[in-house]
């Protein structure tokens, strides 16, 4: 959003008290995992798995312009007083103006966010804002600074930029600091199912090995994954294709020698006969077994060389089919089943 949108008003921004919740990290029915190096001294952030894989889909959709949006779920606190959030859901700009640099809420976005809201559960709250800027790092720009102060103000609502095109993504909370009222922290925390531990672990190993080593500005940019796009099966080179390429060409060689035993054998000439290459072939084409027996011939070599293409087309087919990945939006599953548990935390 830029300065020229101010007349966009939502009334004075009041910190409603913190209802007293568990924390999914103290709750038995869900695996969490630490992303980055999250401080004592930072805001609490807990990330639905699912939410953050709808936030990468949507920042990959498109590299060329900004991309944003909402975040939903809910802002408690635990048992000794310590505010946390949780981010349970997301809700995609549709209506926005945007460029290579800027990115701006309209009107209509707002009309938009507010209708799906009433679709929702009353649980789900927003509690941020989150943004894309693709090749410009993590960073919060004076604009954007704006839209917080504006539009989420309250002590425990947080941004999040990320930057598909190098890989990083980075969440900001308000201090009480008066150089710097707003900074970015040092990482947050993932959350799902206990049923879903493996994916969980696979995941955040996903992010631990997608470090590109980009320059982003702050402590907390975690690496960007990009797994919800398989990623194309590399050729196989390995053993087997070569394997099979020299059988085909030892096949083939052996067939070629055994028509030319043969061969020699029908057209060369008695001892102390005429060796005229010329009258030698005449008689061979003469005779109806030798036109049998190179039919056959060729019949075997054509049916070996079908057979080894056949084979080697499927061994190229193969690895694609079983290639798997991570799904953005996976159907039904045993395991996806207890989505329903994790949007409300209770």
């Amino acid at each position: 959003m830029t300065a020229d949108d101010r007349e966009i008003r939502f009334g004075e921004v009041r910190a409603a008290p913190c209802e007293r919740r568990l924390r999914p990290d103290g709750d038995r029915r869900f695996r969490v995992a630490a992303c980055g190096c999250p401080a004592d001294e930072d805001l609490t952030i807990f990330v639905d798995l699912d939410a953050l894989r709808d936030l990468e889909s949507h920042a990959l959709s498109d590299t060329r312009l900004e991309l944003g949006g909402v975040m939903l779920g809910g802002q408690y606190e635990d048992d000794q007083g310590r505010p946390f959030v949780v981010i349970a859901d997301t809700l995609r700009a549709q209506h926005h103006e945007s460029t290579a640099g800027s990115f701006k809420f309209t009107h209509e976005t707002w009309a938009e966010f507010t209708r799906q809201r009433a679709a929702l559960s009353d649980d789900l709250q927003i509690v941020g804002w989150y943004h894309t800027h693709p090749n410009l790092g993590v960073f919060l720009s004076e604009l954007d600074r704006f839209i917080c102060e504006h539009f989420f103000g309250r002590p425990a609502d947080v941004a999040l930029v990320l930057d598909p095109c190098q890989g990083r993504r980075g969440f900001f909370q308000w201090t009480r600091e008066e150089s710097d009222q707003i900074r970015c922290t040092g990482g947050f925390y993932l959350f799902t199912s206990r049923f879903r531990e493996r994916e969980l672990s696979s995941f955040v190993a996903s992010l631990d090995s997608g470090m590109m080593g980009a320059d982003a500005s702050g402590p907390g940019a975690a690496p960007f994954s990009k797994l919800p796009f398989p990623a194309m099966p590399a050729p196989d080179t390995g053993p087997r294709r070569f394997g099979l390429g020299f059988t085909v060409l030892g096949v083939l060689l052996a067939m070629f020698l055994l028509l030319t035993l043969l061969g020699w054998k029908m057209l060369a000439p008695e001892p102390g006969g005429p060796a005229d290459a010329v009258a030698v072939a005449g008689d061979w084409m003469r005779q109806p077994d030798s036109w049998g027996l190179a039919g056959v011939g060729v019949l075997v070599v054509g049916t070996c060389v079908w057979t080894a293409l056949a084979a080697w087309k499927r061994r190229r087919v193969a690895p694609a089919a079983r290639q798997t990945g991570l799904a953005t939006n996976p159907g039904p599953t045993p395991e996806t089943d207890s989505r329903a548990d994790q949007t409300a935390i209770r």
